[in-house]
């Protein structure tokens, strides 16, 4: 696979393959999951880096050509950088080989956490960094990740994420018969990214986190945008009220999620 790769990208790569801290490099982004060659001629390649030990670690490996690695405070990447390679543009993150262990213990157990991220309409679920590994490229190296969700996962994560989609969509409701269409648009992003995460979980496969609305099937979010910044208020709302109502997303199932008092998600702290 390294030797498909555009020739600053592979020497960069198999530099990376050899330093010590380094497990294993993955290919992802929009080119996870499919050929490594340019699509639409992006000169664009985003590095997943799985690591042991510390970045510092990385550092005196002295990799030709990565400096200014960005720690990063997150529960996903422990670090970043961008390289330039010629006119190809390497986004790499540096992952914590612990952390995709951790992820994929508590996913084996039918738990994740939701972690709030400007990015992420509804946040971004732990079971993200499985996701990641899943969907990417190997390009050296080997991570240990199931192609698939446990049915563990499935089987706690669809309802949870169902539940958290009627009360964002009641919300909107809400926020609609009150006149205030800026705070109705982000409660009709956050169902339309619930609905989502769901519907992979039941399909059984990962979704990542870029990608939720562009693998979304269900026109919630356009449909219920227009309906939201529409002059008819009561007409929007009882558009709103009807789709929850044919997806079985109803007031009685949002009270009762909120009354769960889950709200970060199906998981059981440990001391």
């Amino acid at each position: 696979m390294i030797s498909s790769l555009p020739r600053g990208v592979a020497d960069f790569v198999r530099a990376l393959t050899v330093a010590e801290p380094v497990v294993a490099v993955r290919l992802g982004g929009s080119r996870g999951g499919e050929t490594a060659q340019p699509q639409d001629g992006s000169r664009d390649w985003d590095l997943l880096v799985y690591m042991q030990g510390a970045l510092e670690d990385l550092s005196r490996a002295e990799v030709p050509g990565l400096t200014d690695v960005t720690p990063i405070a997150s529960p996903f990447i422990v670090g970043e950088c961008v390289i330039e390679a010629n006119r190809d543009v390497m986004d790499c993150a540096f992952i914590h080989v612990t952390m995709l262990a951790q992820s994929a213990r508590s996913s084996a157990s039918g738990e994740f956490r939701l972690h709030p991220m400007v990015r992420a309409a509804a946040g971004m679920p732990s079971y993200v960094l499985e996701a990641e590994a899943a969907l990417s490229v190997p390009l050296s190296g080997a991570v240990d990740v199931a192609a698939e969700p446990p049915a563990t996962l499935v089987a706690a994560g669809v309802p949870w994420w169902r539940g958290r989609a009627a009360l964002a969509l009641h919300m909107a409701e809400d926020s609609l018969y009150l006149g205030d269409a800026a705070t109705t648009a982000g409660f009709v992003a956050a169902t339309a990214a619930c609905l989502a995460h769901a519907e992979a979980l039941a399909d059984g496969w990962y979704l990542p986190s870029k990608r939720f609305l562009a693998h979304g099937r269900d026109p919630l979010l356009a449909h219920a945008l227009r309906a939201a910044l529409g002059a008819d208020r009561l007409a929007s709302a009882r558009s709103l009220r009807d789709f929850g109502a044919e997806r079985g997303l109803t007031r009685e199932a949002a009270l009762q999620w909120a009354a769960d008092g889950r709200e970060e998600g199906p998981w059981s702290p440990r001391s």
